[in-house]
């Protein structure tokens, strides 16, 4: 677990917090540390010739197909699921992802960042928390299990919602049950409900973090005003 989390998850956290801090080159040289480092330790094992496999013909192959299953919980696979028939949800096959489908995840994706680079420019714990939980949401194979990005956004959630109102508190608690099942398990009551809400059950993990991330930007800014009248 600790050596999948330095390959996979250390350097994403690195790249996102460089997005919410003044870029500077001893921080640009360790984020090529971060990223380089892995490969080259994992030299004698993984040769070059896979990562060239990997990046030229896994990766295109990937970047333009997904699997609609309901551990898929990214934004594309939620988007997928609700545009072809319920038995998706069920399939671990490739299905093409249209280009327009593409353009609009990144598009979103890069917007964001943005947005939290200048909202979030003096808190850089929330912005960075944030910025890591979309990782998910945006990446094509936003898998159930890489949602433990966005536990820590859930802890702020839960945190805003021991002194805010039933508003807040509701938001964090349906928040939390979307996490305490797993994505991987279906429902069998689930099924019998109509095609849009089946569709919104199984797509619960992206829609939790949108949610958190619009209270905790919402109290944030409430937190600040009523800290700058006093």
């Amino acid at each position: 677990m600790s050596c999948a989390t330095w390959l996979k998850l250390y350097p994403v956290l690195i790249f996102g917090f460089w997005f919410l801090c003044r870029p500077s080159i001893r921080f640009g040289a360790k984020l090529a540390i971060a990223l380089l480092l892995p490969a080259l330790v994992a030299l004698p094992i993984i040769p070059v010739r896979l990562y060239q496999d990997y990046f030229f013909t896994i990766l295109p192959f990937l970047s333009n197909h997904v699997t609609t299953a309901i551990l898929n919980q990214s934004l594309i696979a939620d988007v997928l699921r609700f545009l072809n028939a319920p038995d998706v949800a069920a399939s671990f096959g490739s299905v093409p992802v249209p280009s327009v489908l593409k353009l609009l995840d990144l598009t979103l994706l890069m917007a964001l960042i943005g947005f939290l680079t200048l909202r979030f420019r003096h808190d850089l714990f929330t912005g960075t928390i944030l910025l890591t939980a979309c990782f998910p949401v945006f990446s094509p194979y936003g898998w159930a299990h890489a949602f433990t990005m966005a536990l820590p956004v859930l802890g702020l959630t839960i945190a805003y919602a021991l002194s805010a109102g039933w508003i807040v508190r509701t938001v964090a608690l349906a928040a939390f049950a979307s996490f305490v099942w797993p994505a991987y398990t279906p429902v069998p009551a689930v099924i019998h409900l109509p095609d849009f809400v089946c569709d919104l059950f199984y797509s619960r993990y992206a829609i939790a973090v949108v949610a958190m991330g619009a209270l905790i930007m919402f109290q944030s800014r409430t937190v600040g005003n009523v800290r700058a009248s006093d």
